[in-house]
């Protein structure tokens, strides 16, 4: 399963440039009259996979780093951020390291740098990046429940997983924990509160596969 995933989700990322984007930026991918964010909707999945297979294994190892490149050129700011966060946790939750791992990190880490320097032509959508504001400005007892909930999200890949795939759980965390911490610095959407289903069903894929591969084989 891990080594579909790292075959699919690049490659489903890189699709992104198959659709006319918007104002020169590529981000989604269609499903019929549904417009999916790529990375949202696939990171999740394709980080769990790639820190329980690929930190030490050629070529795999490239793969999520190669998504850190395509979301420089999409270009996709908060999403190449929190990738190269959860990268940099994976391979530091790795015992021992593998030398590819660091690879992947200076690579996802350049990618990141590259991306939050591109200029972003899109506006920022009030349901969709500041939806905690309009959430603050409806009742302040709303914005303190929306944010109490996305931390429970971000906490629980921690939960999930007991023994087995330490790393693949820290990745998963940092990822959504940087995703939803993107908006306090800029015009970046706030993940599962705000409007679009792609962060939900991606942070739900991911937690699945995760607590999949950490199940015990029968034999």
């Amino acid at each position: 399963m891990a080594r579909v995933c790292l075959l699919l989700v690049p490659a489903a990322i890189a699709a992104t440039f198959l659709d006319g984007g918007l104002s020169g930026v590529h981000r989604w991918i269609r499903l019929g009259p549904v417009r999916l964010n790529a990375a949202e909707l696939l990171l999740p999945v394709g980080l769990v996979a790639w820190s329980s297979l690929a930190p030490r294994r050629f070529p795999f190892a490239l793969t999520v780093p190669g998504i850190g490149l395509v979301l420089a050129l999409q270009p996709d700011a908060s999403q190449a951020v929190a990738l190269a966060g959860a990268v940099l946790a994976i391979q530091l939750a790795q015992r021992p390291p593998g030398a590819l791992g660091w690879v992947g990190v200076a690579v996802s880490t350049a990618a990141a740098l590259i991306a939050l320097f591109r200029p972003d032509p899109l506006l920022p959508v009030p349901e969709v990046e500041g939806i905690l504001g309009l959430a603050r400005d409806t009742s302040p007892l709303l914005a303190l429940l929306a944010v109490l909930t996305l931390a429970g999200a971000v906490l629980s890949p921690l939960a999930a997983v007991k023994g087995p795939l330490p790393a693949a759980a820290m990745g998963l965390a940092v990822y959504l924990a940087l995703s939803a911490l993107a908006p306090g610095l800029g015009a970046f959407p706030v993940p599962l509160v705000g409007m679009g289903a792609s962060p939900i069903l991606g942070a739900w894929c991911g937690l699945g596969l995760l607590v999949g591969l950490g199940r015990p084989r029968r034999s």
